[in-house]
């Protein structure tokens, strides 16, 4: 992405001095109406395919629940997702968990697979773009959850494990877990009356099914009000299955040519930046950001400045 591509400038900063880095945050997918609507993409700094087929299915099954999740109606409330939510969620990581050791090799174990001759085809990555950026996604735990996969799958985009046949390593399986932790952390905690500890000291820890019954699951019984409104969204259209599957495993390579910042980004970037020149508001406002505007005394009589 250049320079001269990032819009609307706002404060009307000069081109070579905006994005003269490249980002690792999450990434808007500027495409059309689902650009409109504030979609997002996982960010994988360039690594768009893999070696490894194990990472390519673990990473399209997370992708693939995500994708489902953030286009139920719970999303669209602030009230409490439904326990059905939070059961999908969790078959997800449960499962992911279980990859990522059934095919974690280690330095020092015999390895599954040692190929001489042949290598995998490398595969690009799949993107399932989700609504993510501005306040259509209004429920902020769900919202949370979506931030920790799409940054889970970026990092697992970005791990040198890619370079393997199917094994995992060591360090790689880690990182998977310690997300996993993350996640566990903030939802059983708040949702399901876990205490911290109860995580973080046991490594097969799960919510247990029978906390998912309904004369268990009762959020409404200890969340403050303000984090139960129902009040009615804004009106705003939201697709169909037919509409989604334009968007359901996009290449990433074909989803990165419509990858920007989201705008609310750079103009804090650009606040950093022009805090630093006096005057920077006579100057915007005389539409010349280099020249100070000379303002004239025009009030007459009682009247106020203009």
């Amino acid at each position: 992405m250049t320079a001269t591509s990032v819009s609307p400038n706002e404060n009307r900063t000069p081109d070579e001095l905006r994005e003269i880095w490249q980002t690792d945050e999450i990434l808007w997918f500027k495409d059309g109406r689902w650009g409109l609507c504030g979609y997002g993409m996982p960010n994988g700094q360039g690594k768009t395919w893999t070696n490894n087929a194990t990472v390519f299915k673990l990473h399209k099954m997370l992708g693939q629940t995500l994708f489902d999740l953030m286009h139920r109606v719970d999303v669209q409330f602030t009230a409490p997702p439904h326990k059905e939510w939070w059961w999908e969620w969790q078959k997800s990581i449960l499962l992911l968990r279980s990859m990522i050791r059934a095919y974690r090799i280690d330095p020092g174990t015999t390895l599954d697979i040692d190929p001489k001759h042949v290598r995998n085809t490398r595969r690009t990555f799949l993107v399932y773009p989700i609504p993510f950026f501005g306040s259509r996604v209004r429920q902020e735990d769900c919202l949370d959850q979506a931030g920790w996969a799409l940054s889970l799958l970026g990092e697992i985009m970005q791990h040198s494990t890619n370079e393997y046949a199917d094994r995992l390593s060591g360090p790689f399986c880690d990182m998977v877990e310690s997300y996993i932790r993350g996640a566990y952390l903030r939802v059983a905690t708040k949702y399901f009356g876990y205490a911290a500890d109860d995580i973080r000291t046991k490594p097969d820890f799960q919510i247990e099914a029978d906390r998912f019954g309904s004369d268990k699951y009762k959020p409404q019984d200890f969340l403050p009000s303000s984090e139960q409104s129902t009040e009615r969204p804004s009106i705003s259209w939201w697709p169909t299955e037919n509409d989604l599957a334009r968007i359901k495993g996009i290449q990433y390579t074909t989803a990165l040519a419509f990858a920007e910042r989201w705008p609310m980004t750079y103009l804090e970037g650009e606040g950093d930046w022009e805090s630093t020149l006096p005057g920077i508001e006579d100057r915007v406002a005389g539409g010349d950001p280099n020249a100070p505007v000379v303002k004239t005394n025009t009030q007459v009589g009682g009247q106020a400045p203009a």
